[in-house]
């Protein structure tokens, strides 16, 4: 259990860190973070992306605008 979550964790980093680099919309965020997929996990990476932006709208760090998202300062 302690490395799954640790490996959830640092995703969510890693969805912080695109965010930074104003990268903003889900499909380009999962492109940047899963690197080499096969064409049939790509939605599975996009819902991934997707539930860890809804866990930081949720947690007050990130708000949605359509289909764009951003951090909170």
């Amino acid at each position: 259990v302690a490395h799954y979550l640790a490996h959830r964790h640092q995703r969510e980093v890693q969805v912080i860190a695109a965010l930074e680099a104003h990268i903003d919309r889900v499909d380009a965020i999962a492109d940047r973070i899963y690197t080499g997929l096969t064409p049939q996990l790509g939605p599975l990476a996009r819902e991934s992306v997707l539930a860890h932006l809804v866990k930081l709208e949720h947690d007050g760090f990130a708000r949605r605008e359509g289909d764009r998202w951003a951090l909170l300062t």
